[in-house]
């Protein structure tokens, strides 16, 4: 019988679990560097496409780790910006708002989209703000049909909405607060949310894998 012995084969075994060890411990910080990269990248993007885009805009996105047992990191639009963003990164229709939603059963309108009318006041971003949808709700609410705030067809001709009454040397003129739409307006895809990402993606994980790796050989114990 000829036989064969490897010596010094337990060594090599625990270098090799070592290396394996560190090397997914390197590639789950390198995903998580080159997610919160793109994090950055996102809202340089953002900065640039929208014309002066609040900062609850600009911090629309996260990210979530990668762990050595999960190597996978994930870059999301949060929540509450999602609903207003997706329009502009897939094109078409966006989806009603919480708030529309709740004008139309207050109201009882024809329809669920509003857009602003020229009496809302805007914020720098050109957009109605949560504060003022909050004003006109409870304005509504309060004042009932003949108030100062409230909702129809004023005269023959003027659209469905909610109207406000403006008083000025003693005289009242109704002013539209939020105008009742149909249909959604459309969007054209302006922001590149995917192509941001896919661009940055490659690159930086080369650049930081090679930075964590040698971090954690440099640390392994």
């Amino acid at each position: 019988m000829i036989k064969a012995t490897m010596v010094g084969f337990d060594a090599v075994k625990r270098h090799f679990d070592r290396l394996a060890k560190q090397t997914r411990y390197a590639t789950a910080v390198a995903l998580t560097r080159t997610a919160q990269t793109i994090v950055r990248l996102e809202e340089r993007e953002v900065a640039e496409t929208f014309d002066n885009p609040t900062p609850f805009t600009r911090r629309a996105f996260g990210y979530k780790r990668a762990t050595a047992s999960n190597l996978q990191a994930v870059v999301f639009i949060k929540d509450k910006q999602e609903n207003y963003l997706l329009p502009h990164i897939r094109g078409g229709k966006r989806n009603a708002k919480r708030s529309e939603l709740q004008f139309s059963v207050d109201t009882n309108a024809p329809g669920v989209y509003w857009v602003p009318g020229p009496g809302v006041k805007l914020n720098a971003a050109g957009n109605i703000s949560k504060a003022e949808v909050i004003k006109i709700a409870r304005a509504l609410k309060q004042s009932g049909k003949h108030g100062k705030v409230f909702s129809g067809v004023p005269r023959p001709g003027m659209p469905f909405g909610i109207y406000g009454k403006q008083f000025k040397n003693g005289r009242s003129t109704l002013v539209p607060l939020l105008i009742q739409v149909r249909q959604s307006p459309r969007y054209q895809k302006i922001f590149d949310f995917f192509g941001v990402a896919r661009e940055a993606a490659g690159p930086e994980f080369e650049k930081q894998f090679a930075g964590a790796f040698a971090e954690a050989m440099r640390t392994a114990r």
